[in-house]
């Protein structure tokens, strides 16, 4: 495996290839082949960085959710470690009204930059349910960031301190070798 050991200052990373685990002294982050993550959990204080030689179960995480912003409407899909709605066009930003369809563990949030009032969404809850509970906590229209999770972040105090999974999906093929992280 390889290890950069990094002090501080990453903001942002792209995996080019390969799956990446991104470590703090707060927990640790996956960062998945292709994803371009423009701001991370733990902002600035990454210490290492491991190349994964595996899948990691939350690279095959999803999810989908119906967003009408007045000018447009359909579905979003998330399958990145988290998603800014407020950057770039702002195009789904408040413009979120229920979940399609997940996969995994995220969090929605309602102020940018993983501030506020957020809700997390976990693996077995009812589509119903999660609906249900958006429209109670006013989350319809409101919600501004989307976060991958490795576990479910119900009552934990930093949902970086998910346990690592018992397994992994399946190895990686083919010829990985030059693997960068930007």
């Amino acid at each position: 495996m390889e290890t950069t050991n990094i002090r501080g200052g990453v903001t942002s990373v792209k995996a080019i290839s390969g799956n990446w685990k991104l470590i703090s002294d707060d927990g640790v982050q996956i960062v998945c082949e292709g994803n371009n993550v423009n701001y991370l959990d733990d902002n600035d204080n990454v210490e290492t960085v491991e190349e994964l030689h595996e899948d990691h179960p939350v690279c095959s995480y999803i999810f989908r959710a119906n967003y009408d912003n007045g000018e447009a409407s359909g579905v979003v899909y998330f399958t990145r470690s988290n998603g800014m709605l407020n950057s770039g066009s702002g195009k789904y930003n408040d413009a979120i009204q229920s979940v399609a369809s997940f996969t995994g563990y995220w969090r929605v949030y309602k102020n940018p930059k993983w501030g506020g009032d957020s809700y997390d969404i976990c693996e077995g809850d009812s589509l119903d349910d999660i609906n249900d509970a958006l429209v109670a906590e006013d989350f319809v229209g409101e919600i501004t960031g989307v976060q991958r999770l490795t576990c479910c972040g119900r009552d934990k105090e930093n949902v970086l301190d998910c346990p690592e999974p018992e397994s992994i999906i399946e190895p990686l093929t083919g010829n990985h070798h030059n693997q960068n992280v930007q």
